[in-house]
């Protein structure tokens, strides 16, 4: 009765008195800042955005909490979130994003115009404990416990950027979102991606809100937004098949 009523008074005060708190994992948050204020400032011109940064359980908890409006997360994770559960969240399907090899410029694995997942060396490759929340990420090598040491970094107390710039300095390799990637690009971050063969090289992405989210004319604006002109290097879901073969990005797409 407490949160009927809070969201009641939510929904009548005018959208200009709160902030929209949106929640994204580490390879969005960075790299969709731009992307979003400038949605926010036609939208709602003179709405205050706050993004939240965390990994995909721990945002969906603050959306069930109302400590944040949504959270972009992958289909994926939503589905492993709320497996079995009776009353899952709500969840609108947005674009779907490419996955990339990144690896330095200059490096031997750049010489390939793509790869498969089996050629990528284990003893090299940096992963996440995390899932990215692609199907492809079940092909390429388990981490081994060695993978420290021969790259040198541990992963368990490093971010996903941290891991990039670690990588544009060493011969080691990891995965990388078309979005994060289109922004290294255009930093100049000294990275060359290489798109995968393999199927399940997509991720869907979309937002997780609850049902009884008391401003849903927010969320409308902002789908609509985004899926006539969805983030650099992705494309609208619901235009696009499930497997696509995303072009090769080098430093050479900055000119």
């Amino acid at each position: 009765m407490v949160d009927g009523i809070r969201d009641l008074a939510h929904k009548h005060r005018a959208v200009e008195d709160l902030p929209l708190r949106l929640g994204m994992t580490p390879t969005l948050a960075a790299y969709l800042s731009r992307y979003f204020n400038d949605l926010c400032a036609a939208a709602f011109p003179n709405v205050r955005m706050v993004i939240v940064e965390e990994y995909p359980i721990p945002l969906a908890r603050m959306v069930e909490d109302k400590s944040i409006d949504m959270a972009f997360i992958a289909r994926k994770s939503f589905d492993t979130i709320y497996e079995g559960s009776r009353q899952p969240m709500d969840f609108a399907s947005l674009w779907l994003e490419p996955l990339y090899l990144g690896v330095r410029i200059g490096h031997p694995l750049a010489r390939k115009n793509s790869i498969w997942a089996h050629e990528v060396p284990a003893d090299i490759l940096i992963r996440f404990d995390t899932s990215f929340g692609y199907d492809l990420e079940a092909k390429l090598p388990e981490a081994s416990a060695a993978t420290s040491d021969v790259t040198g970094i541990d992963v368990r107390s490093a971010r996903f950027e941290t891991v990039c710039r670690h990588v544009a300095q060493s011969d080691a390799c990891t995965m990388i979102n078309a979005i994060a990637a289109e922004q290294f690009k255009r930093d100049g971050f000294g990275l060359e991606f290489i798109p995968f063969d393999d199927e399940g090289n997509m991720r869907e992405l979309g937002v997780l809100t609850r049902p009884e989210y008391p401003r849903p004319e927010v969320i409308k604006v902002m789908r609509d937004h985004i899926l006539k002109a969805p983030p650099i290097g992705t494309v609208a879901s619901r235009t696009t098949k499930n497997v696509l073969r995303p072009a090769p990005l080098t430093v050479q797409d900055t000119v």
